[in-house]
């Protein structure tokens, strides 16, 4: 393919001369025509990053460098039967997009990249079609800009998309359509001066004439540094071909020094002192498909919702699947009155033709448009109740601009009714103070419906109907949908300020959290001065996705997500944030990108990155400067001293880092914990301890392994020793099958979080034989226990006549539990600060007085936080006096469990108390539940019997 520099000229006048056919020949020389023009372009001290031909190629197991993704569709290596030419071919099939990546690491900060490539496009006959190029992607995963070919009938054919300085998105045309023929090789070079927010682009003919060029600057991706991954990728729209040849990345200007592109070590300076946003209501959140999230309609999962939601560790869940979630009814006229009344969710409108729904969604409904099997307002706040979550919920306005191309639609008064009788239901009804309402989703674009909303009559509308919401319930909070868009956004925010208790925002298409200044920068612009901080952003839909591509849920995209949580904490005006989504939307896709959990409960690897997160934040996020090949977080917990750092490393390269933690006091325990896999495409990374770093005057250097999540937890221990207080209980068995694998959080002295179970008023304490009447232990495994304790008096049910055995329980709940079924003598111990006015205070303080549970430090035991399993296991045979063994055969996991806790856990095992799971697993930091711990409490009494 590639000929010696010395017969560029004969070739040249060759081509020149002869080829005027189309097809491959023209693919086999176009290299060669367009050399001398590139040569006198280039400087003397352009450096080629990454070129390839594909000759001498047989499978595309013989490009490393390259990631493919067929997703239906077709790619391969095709040889040329004239001109023997090798060259990479991706074929779509039923409008599926292949995709071939190349990913490469940012040698310099800054510079220009020169991006060059031969491409040729084939339309299968009879189809027309909109054949997405190739995409220049930046460091953060920002779309820099990408070249698209469409059809004569759009008016063009090759042509540049970007966002201009505004943020708009602009088509720049390279090519004319009168210039293009279909199946002909062109020569695309693209220049991206990310130092200067420039592109220039070029496009060649195969006898190496210049057909056509455009030149822009401003191209708004401000934390571009450099060009970072080249994405092909088959047809969008239509069916056919694309061929690429001859890939070329040319770094042209490198900066004086060392190339050969090794990373130098980051300085990363932590400094808790320097406070950027409260995070202690934990912000993370998720949103919960209603289309394919409910238990009672799949009761064979082997984690319930409730459960996945519980080891992801959120703080906040949203009630619906976006664009479905706008279409989606609680319930219908007649509304009920009564607490726990049968729904009837349904659509607020139908189209067969124009607004056709996905065939998974119609095969949910009945003719009438009421769901078949979808989960219902009352499962989905059951859930909130059992995790003590944060609930959003959409309120849909859809139907009215989808009205004029729906088969029907409910009206304007229908809508508001429905909307009022939800917030008397949730919050009269049944107490359950549901705040955050969200009047609309992305009213702001027509996808959806095809239709786009007036934003003046938006605003209409929302005044119209958060009026009658709030008649009923004036506490609730209602939420705008906002944009990068200012036609939008100048409307909105001016006309809503005062009404707008917070905006809603959605951030895909990349780590980038560029959206989020935009808004921010608009409530400064528009909002009244006195609302401006009052008003807060809840970005209720984010991921790492970019619409119209797919990517595989690997390590990657785990890394790029754990990245984007870190950035979204910083920001003190986001109040929560929610992935999307629990199980991916209309297809329900598990391996996509989007979906944190398997059909199954278990967490993909985008939810590990969540888990993790969630487990190892503390109070306060804090300043952590100076990382540039990597990225760097910190939050702080002032109330115990615990900090804990996460870096993420999303190159394929280690990556050497020093992190200098300033303003602070090193503890002389820390734990390093490191998230990876066995390359940047494995969908099954684990996540372990990795022992512990050495820190020397306030200095740690360590080495980040490529594409991977390190986590440094810095603990703050009583009197040089590991807490005493530790709790696990273990089941023999479980509903519904064998446990999802848990990520596990090492830290025996987590910081607290806020109210993350909230235990709701217990019934009084129950006659015996009380438990056969709770509703919701019938059939449970913890059956025979539960009824056992309750008939003793030991644990009580709830006001609702249920028992939630899968709740979780609190280190407060638990120690009163255990001393009542002891009946240990009383004692007086010591009295912690935050359990002076605590109503387990008693219980607290003869737990500590028989050596049963400890605090965290002197003055903090934490007695609401959520009790993990280990700890539940230490508390169990401090009690029991078990001779401690580490003799014992352990789990599976063992490496999991935190030191303090190997020999209690070794020697309740041992005892018979704890059995494990079915799979051997112990699972250490998992939350234990009612259930458990009931179980674990029978076994005791077994035991001393």
């Amino acid at each position: 393919m590639k000929r010696r520099l010395a017969l560029l000229l004969a070739v040249f006048m060759l081509v020149s001369m002869c080829w005027n056919s189309i097809g491959m020949a023209e693919g086999y020389a176009l290299q060669q025509a367009i050399q001398t023009t590139q040569n006198n372009h280039l400087s003397d001290t352009a450096k080629v990053v990454y070129e390839e031909n594909f000759e001498g190629k047989a499978a595309l197991s013989e490009l490393p460098d390259w990631a493919f993704a067929t997703n239906g569709g077709k790619i391969a290596l095709e040889t040329d039967t004239v001109s023997s030419n090798v060259y990479l071919k991706l074929e779509d099939a039923n409008n599926n997009k292949p995709i071939a990546s190349l990913h490469f690491p940012e040698l310099y900060n800054g510079g220009t990249v020169l991006v060059e490539f031969d491409i040729k496009t084939d339309e299968k006959p009879s189809y027309s079609h909109d054949y997405f190029g190739v995409a220049l992607y930046g460091e953060e995963s920002e779309l820099i800009t990408k070249v698209e070919n469409s059809t004569k009938a759009k008016g063009y054919a090759f042509y540049i998309q970007h966002r201009d300085h505004t943020n708009a998105l602009v088509n720049t045309l390279l090519l004319p359509a009168e210039s293009y023929h279909d199946g002909d090789w062109y020569r695309i070079r693209i220049e991206v001066d990310t130092d200067n927010q420039h592109v220039k682009g070029h496009i060649f003919d195969t006898s190496g004439n210049l057909l056509g060029t455009t030149d822009f600057g401003g191209f708004n991706v401000a934390t571009a540094k450099g060009v970072d991954m080249i994405r092909f990728q088959g047809a969008s729209a239509g069916l056919g071909f694309i061929s690429v040849d001859n890939v070329k990345v040319t770094l042209l200007n490198p900066p004086e020094g060392p190339g050969s592109g090794d990373p130098t070590a980051d300085t990363i300076i932590i400094d808790p002192s320097s406070i950027l946003s409260d995070v202690s209501h934990n912000p993370i959140g998720i949103v919960s498909n209603h289309l394919y999230d409910s238990d009672i309609y799949n009761p064979n999962r082997a984690q319930k919702l409730a459960q996945s939601l519980t080891e992801l560790g959120v703080g906040t869940v949203r009630f619906g699947e976006g664009e479905a979630g706008d279409r989606y009814l609680w319930t219908g006229a007649p509304y009920p009155t009564a607490p726990g009344s049968p729904l009837t969710p349904q659509l607020s409108y139908f189209s067969d033709e124009k607004l056709p729904l996905s065939a998974a969604e119609k095969a949910m409904l009945n003719p009438d448009g009421t769901y078949k099997n979808t989960q219902n307002f009352n499962e989905f706040m059951s859930v909130i109740e059992e995790t003590g979550t944060e609930p959003f919920v959409i309120v849909g306005l859809d139907a009215l601009v989808a009205a004029e191309k729906a088969d029907w639609a409910k009206t304007k008064d229908q809508l508001i009714e429905s909307a009022v009788e939800w917030v008397r239901y949730a919050n009269v009804t049944n107490n359950w103070n549901v705040q955050n309402w969200e009047i609309g989703n992305e009213s702001y674009f027509p996808g959806h419906t095809g239709v786009t909303w007036k934003p003046a009559d938006y605003v209409a509308v929302f005044n119209e109907i958060t009026a009658a919401m709030k008649a009923v319930d004036p506490t609730i909070k209602v939420g705008v949908p906002v944009h990068t868009m200012p036609g939008w956004n100048s409307v909105i925010l001016t006309q809503l300020s005062s009404q707008i208790d917070f905006l809603v925002v959605h951030l895909y298409s990349s780590i980038s959290t560029s959206d989020v200044d935009t808004v921010i920068n608009d409530i400064n612009r528009y909002c009244r001065p006195e609302d401006r901080e009052r008003i807060k952003i809840s970005i209720t839909e984010n991921s790492v996705y970019s619409p119209g591509i797919y990517d595989p849920n690997n390590i990657k995209a785990a890394v790029d997500y754990a990245t984007k949580i870190g950035k979204m904490l910083e920001y003190d005006k986001i109040n929560y944030f929610h992935f999307w989504v629990t199980r991916k939307g209309l297809n329900n896709d598990p391996s996509d990108v989007r979906s944190a959990l398997d059909e199954d409960g278990n967490l993909l690897p985008i939810g590990k990155s969540i888990s993790i997160w969630s487990r190892f934040l503390q109070e306060k996020m804090v300043s952590a400067t100076g990382a540039v090949n990597t990225a760097a977080f910190a939050s702080y917990s002032p109330s115990s001293g615990n900090m804990s750092v996460i870096l993420t490393n999303r190159k394929n390269e280690a990556a050497p880092v020093t992190v200098n933690l300033t303003n602070y006091t090193v503890p002389e325990v820390n734990e390093k914990w490191v998230y990876k896999g066995n390359d940047p495409l494995d969908k099954n990374p684990v996540f372990e301890k990795a022992g512990s770093i050495s820190v020397q005057n306030g200095v740690a250097e360590l080495t980040l392994d490529p594409c991977s999540v390190t986590v440094i937890a810095l603990l703050t221990p009583v009197s040089g020793e590991p807490d005493n207080d530790g709790s696990t209980e273990e089941e023999s068995g479980s509903s519904g099958g064998e446990p999802a694998p848990v990520v596990s959080v090492p830290t025996p002295t987590p910081t607290p979080t806020p109210t993350p179970t909230p235990t709701p008023t217990p019934t009084q304490a129950p006659t015996p034989g009380a438990a056969v009447y709770f509703t919701d232990v019938k059939d449970h495994w913890a059956t025979q226990e539960i009824r056992k304790l309750i008939a003793l008096g030991y644990i009580e049910g709830y006001p609702d006549g249920r028992f939630r055995p899968d709740n979780g329980i609190t280190r407060a709940e638990f120690i009163k539990l255990l001393t009542l079924a002891l009946k240990l003598e009383q004692k007086t111990g010591k009295v912690y600060a935050d359990t002076e006015s605590h109503w387990a205070r008693d219980y607290i303080a003869m737990a500590n007085a028989y050596g049963i549970a400890g605090g965290y430090n002197d003055t903090i035991f934490a007695p609401d936080e959520p009790l993990t399993r280990e700890q539940m296991a230490v508390m169990i045979a401090n009690a029991l006096e078990l001779p401690l063994t580490v003799e014992e055969p352990g789990f599976k996991d063992m490496a999991m469990v935190s030191d303090w806790a190997k020999s209690a856990i070794l020697a309740a095992k041992k005892n018979g108390i704890i059995l494990g799971y079915p799979d051997m697993e112990f699972k250490p930091s998992a939350g234990a539940t009612r259930a458990e711990a009931v179980n674990i409490i029978v076994k005791a009494l077994g035991f001393i019997e």
